[in-house]
């Protein structure tokens, strides 16, 4: 009888624990594509950005038009409001305050900078006391970035504000994903009742 009660529990703490992985697995594989369709609407955004800026000035020549910062800020938004996920860009010099880090997209940002080959950052944790799986992807300088983020540092760019100065390949901030839990913490415990 004890052995098949050490049998039972080895069985559901195996089961449990093979759940959890896969979960892990599951919100790791959302996250990276969710950071992938955000990096393509930026990449669209900014490789034709001289089709938008060409229509974008007023009578006065003021600049109002699209670019990719209010493109992608926008379209994370729209798909946070109907999904209930978080997606934001984070920086550690924001152009907008809405895009400061909090303490663990700045530990992200650190990482993406000591590292420069990191691809992704990751974990479950709390967000708004609720537990959910995090995931950040670094957002890298391209030539495209330059016209309003490149040299020289401190030059006012199109959109009115100084450029950072940043190179080709420069961590110029990170995708934050957010990914509520509850669904999939749900399915875990069914799994091993």
């Amino acid at each position: 009888m004890a052995l098949f009660v050490v049998s039972l529990v080895a069985s559901s703490l195996w089961t449990s624990y093979s759940q959890r992985q896969q979960t892990l697995n599951e919100l790791r594989e959302k996250g990276l594509v969710l950071s992938q369709q955000m990096t393509a609407v930026w990449d669209f955004m900014s490789a034709n950005q001289d089709r938008f800026e060409a229509s974008s000035f007023s009578e006065t020549g003021s600049y109002q038009g699209l670019h990719c910062a209010i493109a992608g800020r926008s379209i994370a938004q729209l798909f946070t409001n109907e999904s209930g996920y978080v997606t934001r860009f984070v920086n550690f010099d924001p152009r907008n305050i809405e895009d400061t880090p909090d303490d663990f997209e700045a530990a992200a940002l650190d990482a993406f900078h000591a590292y420069p080959s990191l691809t992704e950052y990751y974990a479950v944790t709390e967000y708004d006391g609720q537990q959910v799986f995090r995931y950040l992807a670094p957002m890298k300088i391209e030539r495209t970035c330059l016209e309003c983020h490149g040299e020289p540092k401190g030059e006012i760019d199109i959109t009115g504000h100084p450029k950072e100065g940043w190179a080709i390949d420069d961590i110029g901030g990170a995708i934050s994903i957010v990914i509520p839990m509850d669904l999939y913490v749900s399915a875990e415990q069914d799994s091993v009742l």
